[in-house]
């Protein structure tokens, strides 16, 4: 059961060398979710979250050329402020348990800021260059706390741990595209990106998970063909993943 609400709002402004567009949006939402994670007909492993709160906030900065431009470029400001947290505890029970029920108190917040550019330059004998970079800073704090109850009284009482952490990282991308046709393009290209890291909050474990990033190698042509009767794209990509982050259930 999910019931939320958000609002998104957007300015732009032609300026003397470029337009600027300005955006900010807001999303709040109340989760209710149970799931039966044997998925058996036994009571072996149950879970329950109510009235979860999840709540973003965002906002941008963006900056393009104006349309005769030879030069295509973007240039950004991000911020994002994320909430998450469990008004009442998230009940994990069943006979896996031995009859008790593990109740996990946790929540965190997030806090993301950018700064990003990108400019294609076309050069001579039909070929063109792209090159792009982005900052990112990412701030985190999280809590957690784990009581054991048995027939709704809390019979094992825990502690609140805390812990914050952030994380940065420069990412970038380069790409040489050739046009030796109308209808022809042939392109390669290398970015890196980035993931930052994240706390596990259920159960609240107080170590963060590393981050992930991706090296990114791409090869390709994109046609038009036959007087634009055919599209036929082709591309070829090597990915170059390190500590990528996944989700299992023990």
């Amino acid at each position: 059961n999910t019931r939320g609400w958000g609002g998104y709002a957007r300015l732009e402004q032609d300026l003397s060398f470029a337009n600027l567009v300005i955006t900010g949006a807001l999303h709040d939402e109340r989760i209710t979710y149970q799931n039966d994670i044997d998925k058996t007909p036994q009571t072996y492993f149950h879970f329950r979250e109510e009235d979860v709160v999840d709540n973003m906030r965002s906002a941008e900065i963006q900056l393009f050329p104006k349309e005769d431009s030879r030069i295509k470029w973007q240039a950004g400001l991000y911020y994002l402020d994320h909430k998450f947290y469990f008004p009442n505890p998230a009940a994990i029970s069943g006979d896996s348990f031995g009859g008790v029920t593990v109740l996990a108190s946790d929540g965190g917040r997030s806090k993301s800021y950018a700064v990003y550019g990108q400019a294609t330059i076309p050069l001579p004998d039909r070929l063109g260059l792209t090159l792009g970079g982005r900052f990112n800073r990412d701030e985190l704090d999280a809590y957690g706390k784990v009581d054991i109850a048995s027939g709704g009284v809390i019979i094992v009482p825990g502690e609140t741990a805390r812990d914050s952490t952030s994380f940065q990282k420069f990412t970038w991308r380069a790409a040489l595209d050739y046009k030796p046709t109308d209808g022809l393009l042939v392109y390669a290209s290398a970015s890196r990106g980035f993931k930052a890291g994240v706390y596990n909050l259920i159960t609240f474990s107080g170590e963060p998970i590393d981050p992930e990033t991706i090296d990114a190698f791409e090869l390709g042509m994109k046609s038009e063909l036959f007087d634009r009767r055919l599209r036929l794209n082709l591309a070829g990509f090597y990915y170059d993943y390190r500590n990528p982050q996944v989700q299992t259930q023990q």
